[in-house]
C-alpha cells in the first residue's frame, strides 16, 4: 500500500467523526474529560503518521504498521485487563477507561485493512498466548 493511502486511511474525517461521536456518549464524562479523550486519539494518529513520514521506506512501512498495530494493541488489552480486574474488585465501572478502550479498538480495526491476513492472524496468535506457554528450546 502506498504511503499516501495509508496516511488518508488514518486521517479519514468520517472515522474522526465516529469518534467523536462515541466520546459524545460519554455521559458521565465533563467536557473537559471528553476534549482529552479526543486529544488522545488526535496524538495517537499523529503518532503512526509521524513515524511514517520520518521513515519513508515503502520496504519498511509493512514493519512499522505492524509494530504500531502490536504497540496499539498491547495498550488495549492492558487497559482492558485492568478496566475488567477494578470492575471484579470494586464493582464500579471505570467509564472514562472504557471508552479509551473503545477508541482504542476502532483504532485497531482502522489499522487492520492495512495489514495483510496472515500477518494481522500471525500478531493475534503471538498476542492471545500466555507468558510461558510458548515452546520452550
Amino acid at each position: 500500500m502506498e504511503l499516501a493511502a495509508i496516511v488518508t486511511h488514518l486521517q479519514d474525517e468520517d472515522f474522526k467523526e465516529d469518534i467523536i461521536n462515541l466520546i459524545q456518549t460519554c455521559a458521565s464524562a465533563t467536557e473537559a474529560e471528553k476534549k482529552t479523550l479526543l486529544v488522545d486519539f488526535e496524538k495517537d494518529i499523529q503518532s503512526h503518521l509521524d513515524q511514517l513520514d520520518d521513515i519513508k521506506d515503502i520496504e519498511e512501512i509493512p514493519v512499522t504498521l505492524a509494530l504500531k498495530y502490536i504497540e496499539t494493541k498491547c495498550r488495549w488489552i492492558n487497559l482492558n485487563t485492568q478496566i475488567n480486574y477494578r470492575l471484579m474488585r470494586t464493582g464500579v465501572p471505570m467509564e472514562l477507561e472504557m471508552y479509551r478502550a473503545s477508541i482504542l479498538s476502532h483504532l485497531l480495526l482502522r489499522m487492520e485493512a492495512l495489514l495483510p491476513p496472515q500477518d494481522l492472524q500471525t500478531i493475534c496468535d503471538f498476542l492471545s498466548q500466555p507468558v510461558g506457554s510458548g515452546s520452550k528450546t
